[in-house]
């Protein structure tokens, strides 16, 4: 009865001694035999080729733990006889067995391999259109449920894809798998890839419209010129739409006038490419030459217009009127001059319809000739103090302007104040004789044309001036330039220039604030030069500027004295002292106010070999939305 009742007795105590984590002695080892052998740990998940280390506990009938001197046995791997158990490269599970030395008594733990069970590829389906790529991976899971890395091999059954699982479809539609296998494990997985037809190309972008080659003038009346020109595509495969512009004299398509009377009036439309387009051009003046150019688009204008090239200039002279004149009117209808000093004026014959008469003759007289006199072309020279009628009469009709002639006042004897002494005057101009002298052109275009204009605001009292005009449509960055070239032997290392110079009352500044009045080229051969500039865009105030293009800085100078402001409309007196060096020296006076003074200017180590009035706006970009002028007076310019 005895020997029954101890092997449940010993069940729960190792059930106990497991719960106790076999932390129970006995208090006398040895005073009773083992009856059972527990292996610890009982259980153990490994990867193959992992170490464990376990260990033997003997159990007492009376459920005591006592030592016990076992001998390891193992399958699955290999274990020392100190119980360090290392599992071998196979997938199968094993078992780790502890053998008492002196009893047939055992014990024995699981050993659970690690073991890839599965294989995923993400993802699981893709479309993708045809030419397109799609990037896979895959990983795997083990029979103990974590999931981890693994290498595999791709293939595909449509398409291509790379070792790192980068697919790229192929050209025809369907669908087809892409294949992950394991090849240690003999596992695989597979994708669904919906391959897409790519869409068509869009179409390409219409072209620019045609450009019209053979504008002629096929017909003129008095005032009135027919044209005609093939039609052409307005680059969408539709007949072009045209903007026709006319100027009389030579046209520069930026300053033309659009068409508005007539069947040429801006826009044209276009009834079929080829055809032949007659339009007409109304409004114009009698026996005067005018030349026309047009351009065709698409779209509308000022909204989203596209054109195509400018064509060919055509050009034509209306008819002379035979009506008689019924008009005639002055220009200035008043006007002011010093004695000395002339104006222009100009007498506009018209019709009893209100049409422009040219080729008339024209006679002027006038009503005090000791006071002013008037030439055959209308020219009006100041004699003496007073007011005096100018007439002009044609086909027995009179016009008549009344221009008040005054006594000038002398001009100052010291122009210039801030002009060093010790300098020797190299030039100085006031154009009072029409005539651009030893100053040349340079970089001509219509846009920007210098001339020498009358003038009756002077203040010192001339009566013309150097004007660099800006047409409505010119673009910033270039244009007309005047060049004074200084002889070799007067080519200065320090110098003065002063000078007048008024900018029109409602003068645009330039987008990014550069309006340049002159520069100071050392350059010789190559370009290098100090730029003395206005400062302002817009309607915005008009500083002063300097930028050295001549040495190493500084780039960029505002004043640093004073500011000033250039008043639009108005004359300024500008003073400047340049001495080359490095560093060298830089003052700037305007209207007698110093506004710059930098001794800290590095020049380049070369005298001064050029003046040039330039009158460049801008910078580049931007477009003068109207007439503008720039002009200069009474330039001085000395060196030592």
């Amino acid at each position: 009865m005895h020997a029954r009742a101890s092997l449940p007795r010993i069940l729960l105590v190792v059930a106990a001694l497991t719960a106790c984590d076999l932390k129970r002695r006995p208090t006398e080892p040895g005073s009773d035999p083992v009856a059972l052998i527990v292996v610890r740990p009982d259980s153990v998940a490994l990867d193959p080729q992992q170490t464990q280390s376990f260990q033997a506990i003997g159990v007492t009938a009376a459920g005591d733990t006592v030592p016990a001197t076992v001998s390891w046995g193992a399958t699955g791997g290999t274990i020392t006889p100190g119980g360090f158990f290392t599992a071998d490269a196979s997938n199968d599970d094993g078992t780790v067995i502890a053998t008492l030395s002196s009893a047939q008594l055992s014990g024995s733990g699981k050993i659970k391999k690690r073991r890839l069970v599965q294989i995923f590829v993400t993802p699981t389906n893709a479309n993708v259109q045809a030419g397109n790529t799609q990037q896979f991976t895959a990983y795997g899971r083990r029979n103990t449920g974590d999931s981890i890395a693994v290498s595999v091999s791709y293939s595909a059954t449509g398409g291509t894809i790379t070792s790192n699982g980068l697919y790229t479809a192929g050209s025809t539609a369907g669908t087809y798998r892409v294949i992950a296998q394991e090849p240690s494990a003999s596992l695989m997985d597979t994708s669904a890839v919906a391959v897409t037809s790519a869409p068509p190309p869009p179409p390409p972008p219409p072209a620019d419209p045609g450009a019209v080659s053979n504008l002629a003038v096929s017909g003129v009346t008095e005032n009135a010129v027919t044209l005609s020109f093939t039609e052409v595509t307005d680059g969408a495969a539709q007949p072009a739409k045209y903007e026709v512009r006319w100027a009389a004299g030579t046209i520069s398509w930026g300053s033309a006038n659009q068409v508005a009377q007539g069947t040429c009036s801006v826009p044209v439309a276009g009834s079929a490419i080829g055809a032949t387009k007659s339009c007409t051009v109304l409004g114009l003046a009698a026996g005067t030459s005018y030349q026309f150019q047009l351009i065709a688009f698409r779209g509308t204008l000022n909204v989203d217009a596209v054109f195509g090239a400018l064509s060919n200039v055509a050009s034509g002279t209306t008819s002379a009127s035979t009506a008689p004149v019924a008009t005639v009117t002055l220009s200035p209808a008043t006007g002011n001059l010093g004695i000395g000093q002339t104006l222009q004026l100009v007498a506009t014959l018209k019709d009893a319809a209100g049409n422009t008469l040219t080729g008339r003759t024209v006679t002027w007289s006038s009503a005090l000739p000791l006071l002013a006199s008037v030439n055959s072309s209308g020219l009006v020279s100041g004699l003496l103090a007073g007011i005096v009628p100018i007439t002009a009469t044609s086909e027995g009709k009179n016009g008549s302007s009344s221009i008040t002639v005054a006594a000038l006042p002398p001009p100052p004897t010291n122009l210039y104040p801030n002009e060093p002494s010790g300098l020797i005057v190299i030039k100085e101009d006031n154009w009072e004789a029409g005539l651009l002298g030893a100053w040349f052109r340079k970089f001509t275009s219509a846009d920007k044309p210098i001339t020498i204009v009358p003038i009756t605001d002077s203040p010192l009292g001339e009566g013309q001036a150097l004007q660099i005009g800006f047409n409505q449509g010119h673009q910033g960055g270039g244009g007309t330039e005047l060049e004074y070239d200084i002889p070799t032997l007067q080519q200065p290392r320090e110098m003065f220039v002063g000078y007048y110079v008024q900018v029109s009352a409602n003068w645009q500044g330039h987008s990014s604030g550069i309006n340049k009045m002159v520069y100071l080229d050392d350059g010789g051969a190559s370009f290098s030069a100090m730029w003395y500039e206005m400062f302002g865009s817009g309607s915005s105030p008009l500083g002063l500027y300097i930028v050295n293009q001549s040495g190493s800085g500084p780039s960029g100078m505002h004043e640093n004295i004073q500011a000033v402001n250039f008043t639009r409309g108005v004359w300024h007196k500008v003073e400047i002292y340049q001495k080359q060096g490095s560093p060298g020296v830089i003052r700037v006076w305007v209207d007698g106010i110093l506004a710059t003074d930098r001794s800290d200017v590095f020049t380049r180590d070369a005298a001064i070999g050029m003046v040039t009035i330039s009158g460049i706006w801008g910078g580049i970009g931007d477009t003068k939305q109207h007439f503008d002028y720039m002009r200069f007076d009474h330039i001085r310019i000395s060196g030592r």
